[in-house]
């Protein structure tokens, strides 16, 4: 779900509020929620820049090891696919819709 889409949801549910100082409330907690958003998501993008730099100095300095290393991340990838089976994630969605 993008950012967009987000704050549409959260405006669409503030309508359902019985008085202006709770639309005001929750129009903060909105705000509060998309700062914190666009933190986490500035966070990741500095982490992904950073391991990219850190994987082209491995891949220069020593590629035997960089390829030991592309080769675990395809291992890892398996592992967390199998570990996210369809029932897993339907287990997760209706855990979700219950709170």
């Amino acid at each position: 779900m993008n950012k967009a889409a987000l704050a549409d949801f959260f405006e669409q549910n503030l309508n359902h509020f019985q008085t202006q100082e709770e639309l005001a409330m929750n129009k903060a907690a909105v705000e509060q929620l998309m700062n914190t958003l666009n933190e986490i998501i500035g966070l990741s993008v500095e982490s992904r820049i950073k391991l990219e730099a850190l994987e082209r100095v491995q891949e220069n300095s020593n590629p035997l090891l960089h390829a030991e290393y592309l080769g675990e991340i395809e291992n890892l990838k398996e592992q967390r696919t199998f570990e996210l089976n369809p029932a897993t994630i339907a287990d997760l969605k209706s855990k979700l819709l219950e709170s």
